[in-house]
């Protein structure tokens, strides 16, 4: 990077505070390009540029006027490792202060003395980088926000509008800190806070996804299973014992009690890998198993014959033998549903509902005509659609998961039936 500075002013506005107080220190060229440059400042920096710029090295500066060919030529001539930066002619800027290239600083912006700021860093207007503070590289300042003394930002840090930043602060890179809030300590990076003292909003949990169907296990079961294939080539052989129970926990619970030197290690992975992969598939309905415990309590292996992929084959064939073994049942998805804003198509929204499998019905007065009611999960598309057909998008459903129950053999849930038959 060489050592050449261009300003850039944005405004057509008298620069004499561009030419009085910004950065200009270090530098063996500057280049100031402005429109409506106060007489004396443009007969000064023409004639005397040495003077204009005393004391801070400067050998040649440029000004565009109001000429635009003129200004667009100059423009032109920056070279392209110059340090460009977009001061506008209000802002102050102490000498002492540091900038990189690409920074943009608002009207009656100001950055302190002995400040360092980094490259692409936007400073809205009336903003303020007081003293010693460190700025890196990308932020971005609200109008009116405040940095107090001796604060360090990592980069791609955004401060809100009216924003204030108690002395000697640091915060982390990506943080967001809102429009308002008070920062008086530290604040960690890809966080965002709000708030006076500022605390960091909490991210909403992530909702699991719930499956219309699952499958729950009944009863223990065990099961010995051996794959195997002989052909001219290579082989395949893996032995597998396992056992699956019941279990409290929704996710699987794999265990690995086999003796020592039956299964070697390296297998162990792929056997868990077949196992969880039958449970993603259950052998009733095709619907995830859960609420199960699975321990490999035994197992066999070739030398030559045996893989990773072999075994994973052999617990996924012996998982589908086990589950039909262990007393496995249907459940489907009940949610609680509100549906509202309906007009004049109560009724017809209740034979929707009705032929949606939808108990506990309950009904609102006029003129609210709210509608409450349980219903599988299975059938809320349905329900759905059909309330935008009725309503022409007027209605409006809220949905809240409430429990798995049991799907009835009869029928009494056309979809959930038919998947399991």
């Amino acid at each position: 990077m060489g050592n050449h500075l261009a300003i850039l002013a944005d405004e057509t506005q008298p620069a004499r505070l561009i030419i009085e107080t910004a950065s200009l220190t270090g530098y063996d060229r500057i280049d100031v390009f402005a429109d409506n440059f106060e007489s004396w400042n443009r007969d000064l920096i023409t004639e005397n540029p040495s003077r204009a710029f005393a004391g801070r090295k400067s050998t040649a500066c440029f000004v565009a006027l109001n000429d635009p060919k003129a200004r667009a030529e100059a423009i032109a001539n920056i070279p392209y490792d110059a340090l460009v930066n977009i001061i506008h002619p209000t802002a102050f800027v102490s000498p002492t202060a540091t900038l990189g290239r690409n920074n943009y600083v608002g009207a009656q912006a100001m950055i302190g003395t002995f400040a360092r700021v980094g490259n692409g860093v936007f400073q809205n207007a009336l903003s303020t980088i007081e003293h010693d503070n460190v700025i890196g590289n990308f932020c971005f300042f609200g109008t009116g926000a405040i940095l107090c003394g001796r604060i360090t930002l990592g980069s791609f840090v955004s401060v809100g509008g009216g924003a204030t930043l108690k002395p000697g602060v640091s915060v982390g890179e990506n943080a967001v800190i809102g429009t308002g809030a008070v920062v008086v300590k530290d604040l960690e990076s890809d966080r965002t806070y709000v708030g006076n003292p500022a605390k960091p909003l909490e991210k909403p949990k992530a909702q699991t996804p719930i499956a219309p169907l699952i499958e729950r296990i009944t009863k223990s079961a065990k099961v010995d299973h051996t794959y195997k294939k002989l052909t001219g080539g290579a082989g395949a052989f893996a032995r597998v014992k396992l056992q699956i129970d019941p279990a409290p926990a929704t996710e699987l619970k794999f265990n690995n009690h086999v003796p020592d030197g039956h299964v070697p290690q390296p297998f162990v992975p792929a056997v868990e890998a077949g196992v969880r992969e039958a449970l993603n598939h259950g052998v009733l309905a095709g619907a995830p198993v859960i609420n199960a415990e699975v321990t490999l309590t035994d197992g066999a292996y070739h030398d030559v014959d045996s893989s990773a992929q072999a075994f994973e084959r052999a617990a996924n064939e012996a998982m589908e033998i086990i589950l039909l073994d262990a007393g496995p049942e249907l459940f489907e998805a009940i949610m609680a549903v509100t549906v509202m804003n309906l007009g004049d198509h109560v009724h017809p929204a209740l034979s929707e509902l009705g032929a949606c499998g939808a108990r506990s019905v309950d009904l609102s007065p006029p003129p609210e005509s709210r509608i409450t009611c349980e219903l599988p999960l299975a059938q809320l598309d349905r329900l759905a659609a059909q309330l935008e057909r009725l309503t022409k998008g007027a209605a409006e459903l809220e949905t809240e998961f409430l429990r798995y129950d049991p799907v009835p053999p009869n029928g009494d849930f056309p979809l959930a039936a038919a998947q399991r038959a």
